[in-house]
């Protein structure tokens, strides 16, 4: 190994090294078995030659206070700590602003740190789901500055993301406090009222929760497992909408489950198993006994008992 640039990356890896030196490998039967390490983690190889090697250096997991690059060119190895992890120069992500957006709007968001750097065409941010193999989404970035960051997400799949600054030349951002980079794709409900109402419907229900579409036909509200009680939105904001109850249809039970979804496809997660019931009940369900007179001109007045 003759040279390796840059000599420093971040902490969060991803850092694109290009290691100089002769003897390495140009016959592509032996690339499966020529391997980068840094700290004995994989360095993912982008470009191989005799006498050049580019890779992508991993994450920094471990607690060594040194960094050991190795190289192995089918069999024979050789180690340089002409590389370094250096935290001084590591993307740092202090907290997110919203950490949660509804999985079907498009929002901005705002990541305030430190050591972005202030020429935004230098970094690119992703979202990148907790989940093994799960989605990656780009946000796209409109402004930026040293220590804050503003990017537009275009929505995705509900669940957990880890968000992520690239700064060209120095590598992936890590979370300054547990959690500081968790962003979440979700709708919840945290109420409805009221919890009971006529068989006949019209009862106005108020739900309200987090990351609802403020426009209206983006919401749909059923109530029960048949999806055959719907409740009509008659308004719509981030965080309430309310919609009225329609005459019922399923078969009574002591209680049904509602269920509040962002355009027919993402359904909002209650907070707790109690949170979204509503029970039609006949007993608020007002009843007609007779009317007086029953033959009138328009216009009449009618006794309703």
């Amino acid at each position: 190994i003759v040279s390796v640039s840059p000599d420093k990356g971040s902490f969060g890896g991803g850092t694109h090294i290009t290691i100089m030196g002769t003897g390495f490998a140009a016959d592509s039967n032996y690339r499966n078995t020529n391997t980068v390490t840094v700290n004995d983690a994989p360095c993912q190889i982008s470009e191989f030659y005799t006498n050049k090697i580019v890779c992508e250096t991993p994450e920094k997991k471990d607690q060594l206070n040194t960094t050991t690059l190795k190289i192995v060119v089918n069999g024979l190895e050789v180690t340089t700590s002409d590389f370094a992890y250096d935290l001084s120069i590591t993307p740092k992500i202090d907290s997110l602003s919203p950490d949660s957006a509804s999985p079907m709007l498009k929002n901005d968001l705002v990541i305030n740190g430190s050591e972005f750097g202030s020429d935004t065409s230098m970094f690119s941010v992703s979202i990148k789901s907790k989940e093994a193999d799960g989605d990656e989404y780009l946000c796209n970035v409109t402004s930026g500055s040293d220590s804050s960051v503003t990017c537009r997400l275009s929505g995705g799949k509900k669940g957990k993301y880890s968000v992520k600054l690239h700064k060209k030349g120095v590598g992936y951002s890590i979370p300054n406090t547990v959690d500081a980079d968790a962003f979440a794709y979700s709708t919840t409900v945290t109420s409805i009222s009221p919890k009971f109402g006529s068989t006949e419907g019209g009862t106005l229900l108020t739900i309200t929760g987090t990351n609802f579409s403020p426009i209206q036909n983006q919401n749909q509200v059923v109530i029960g497992d048949t999806g055959n009680d719907v409740c009509l939105i008659e308004t719509a904001s981030t965080t309430e909408l309310t919609c009225r109850v329609q005459k019922q249809k399923e078969p009574l039970y002591d209680e049904l489950d509602v269920y509040v979804l962002a355009q027919i496809q993402v359904e909002a997660d209650c907070v707790n198993d109690t949170t979204c019931k509503f029970t039609f009940d006949e007993s608020l369900t007002p009843k007609v006994s007779s009317l007086s007179p029953t033959d009138v001109a328009t216009g009449s007045t009618v006794k309703v008992i």
